[in-house]
């Protein structure tokens, strides 16, 4: 049962989510950080007349900067004809001169034409009765493609995805985080987060125009699924899959509360599951650090700690996104309780901190605190002990320290058991 069209009420820490459906009832949800407020009044993006045409060869459009270099880029940023979205997406943020000439500046370029590239070469190539695609490749679609994914905007979203969005779901390291490093389909997913978060509606009304172009390229992604032919044990393989999967998280978490109905349903009913897969194929019983007990600066790897935090997190963030559409939309849960193996949460000190020595200072710290010493507990421990009748004081001062996140995850988990 998907009850959509009922009213749905969840207290959760940290903040108050209001979504409303066409014809549906409103669904009220207490969030973990934040006041967020969507809409989807009629989902006229699904009945949008577009301007297709056929000339995406054409010299002069944004698009055909292959060989765009820094001293064009604001020549061919002011050629592009003004839309409605344009207009007003446009004006609301100005690189400083820093950002133009910094070599940093190259990386966002390319990856701004590797994610367009993607997109038009998705679009091109639609499967026939995918009616939720653009139709086609034109100028016009160029431009506003340009307007959300070119380098100034990468540039302008993914600090404000880090200022917004990033304290819901701290699962990248911000710290080591590359763009030149990190794939399209995670960059893309990123700056259509940040821009739930813009205070224009015409910049929000692009962005969602555009959420199913970028939801396909995401779950198209050769590292994406459980029937991949990467390897999960090799490490560089287990890296990028984990961000073929925090982009899928990430445009499904979109999709859901951004998109139209039919992208909503299609997230929740559809796409959720191959993420479920995924997860399941990259192993919870994997999402578990090596002994941290007798870590030292001899033994620590900062890297290898980093990644399997980041694996933790996004692997239990499954468990918050089942949970909260069984709140939401009365959905069957379809992970279950005892499947996740995954450690704690390590504190945000150690998970945020910018250096090898800062992390391993906070991780010691942590590591012998009294109540701490010597256990080790996974979510699905720490859920059965919850389900006791009684907990010592002991047990209650151990889960006070657990801190927010812990907890918060925990009481989704709670969520899942009773749903089942």
């Amino acid at each position: 049962m998907d009850a959509g069209d009922a009213t749905a009420s969840c207290i959760w820490p940290w903040s108050s989510v209001t979504m409303m459906d066409a014809g549906d009832t409103a669904a009220s949800c207490i969030w973990p950080w934040s006041s967020v407020t969507t809409m989807d009044p009629g989902d006229t993006a699904v009945s949008c007349v577009w301007p297709w045409s056929s000339d995406f060869n054409n010299e002069n459009s944004p698009c055909a900067y292959g060989s765009l270099n820094l001293d064009h880029e604001s020549a061919r940023i002011e050629a592009i004809q003004p839309t409605p979205y344009l207009a007003e997406a446009s004006k609301t943020w100005t690189p400083s001169p820093g950002h133009l000439w910094s070599t940093g500046y190259n990386d966002y370029l390319t990856v701004s034409n590797e994610i367009m590239s993607r997109l038009r070469n998705e679009i091109c190539h639609k499967r026939s009765g995918q009616a939720m695609y653009p139709h086609g490749w034109s100028s016009q679609i160029e431009n506003e493609c340009f307007a959300l994914f070119g380098p100034n905007s990468l540039m302008k979203f993914t600090e404000e995805y880090w200022s917004t969005w990033y304290i819901h779901w701290p699962a990248i390291h911000r710290a080591t985080f590359r763009i030149s490093q990190a794939p399209p389909a995670l960059v893309a997913s990123m700056v259509l987060l940040a821009t739930s978060y813009s205070p224009d509606v015409h910049t929000r009304e692009l962005a969602r125009r555009w959420g199913d172009a970028v939801e396909a390229i995401v779950f198209t992604d050769e590292h994406f699924g459980s029937a991949t032919l990467f390897s999960t044990l090799n490490a560089a393989c287990l890296e990028r899959r984990l961000r073929a999967l925090q982009a899928g998280l990430a445009i499904c978490v979109y999709q859901t509360f951004e998109g139209s109905a039919v992208a909503s349903r299609k997230a929740r009913r559809s796409r959720f599951n191959d993420i479920v897969d995924m997860g399941r194929e990259l192993g919870f019983q994997n999402g578990q650090h090596t002994d941290l007990q007798n870590v030292t600066h001899d033994t620590f790897c900062w890297k290898e700690f980093i990644l399997k935090e980041e694996l933790i997190r996004t692997l239990t963030s499954i468990i918050i996104l089942d949970s909260s559409f069984s709140i939401i939309y009365n959905t069957v849960p379809k992970v279950m309780v005892e499947e996740v193996q995954t450690d704690l949460f390590c504190p945000e000190a150690c998970f945020q901190a910018s250096t090898e020595s800062e992390c391993l200072q906070h991780l010691v710290a942590w590591v012998s605190h009294p109540l701490r010493k010597g256990r080790r507990i996974s979510f699905a421990d720490a859920l059965k002990i919850l389900s006791a009748t009684q907990l010592d004081s002991q047990t209650q001062q151990m889960f006070t320290q657990f801190g927010e996140l812990n907890l918060f995850v925990l009481t989704a988990g709670i969520v899942i058991g009773k749903s089942i």
